[in-house]
């Protein structure tokens, strides 16, 4: 190795400046190299109706995401399933053996997907037919 490509390997260090890491080649110059603060985000449906038929919260593209959790409020007079479904492509939706969840009213739970695929979102429909209730969905993700 060169004793210039030495001397300049040891001017090369990383500085933290709000939040995120810079590798600095030189001092005038910073490379981003990641951030130390995760991002995070929250979405929410209110006032969700159920029914006989299984209907779907809006699907999440969770790729980008490191970890991420459902919850669901049954804020209805009538007792709910609640199912999380993941897909490759947005377009075919499948289970996968993800356990299903009985909400009863007034009490919530937490769902997370036990696999990973680029889509997740809830199926969710009454549990005894023709007693019909609502939800709300949580969707909070971090990255």
């Amino acid at each position: 190795m060169k004793a210039n490509s030495l001397k300049n390997s040891t001017k090369d260090f990383i500085v933290e400046e709000n939040g995120n890491l810079f590798y600095v080649v030189k001092s005038d110059k910073k490379k981003h190299k990641s951030s130390l603060t995760p991002h995070f985000s929250s979405f929410v449906q209110r006032n969700l109706k159920t029914s006989d038929e299984v209907r779907h919260s809006k699907s999440r593209e969770v790729s980008r995401l490191r970890v991420f959790t459902f919850l669901v409020i049954n804020e209805g007079l009538n007792p709910v399933i609640c199912q999380a479904e993941m897909s490759t492509d947005g377009i075919t939706w499948g289970s996968f053996g993800e356990s299903e969840s009985t909400v009863f009213p007034g009490n919530m739970q937490v769902i997370v997907p036990q696999y990973f695929l680029r889509f997740a979102r809830l199926k969710f429909k009454n549990k005894k037919q023709g007693f019909n209730s609502a939800v709300t969905i949580w969707f909070q993700g971090q990255s």
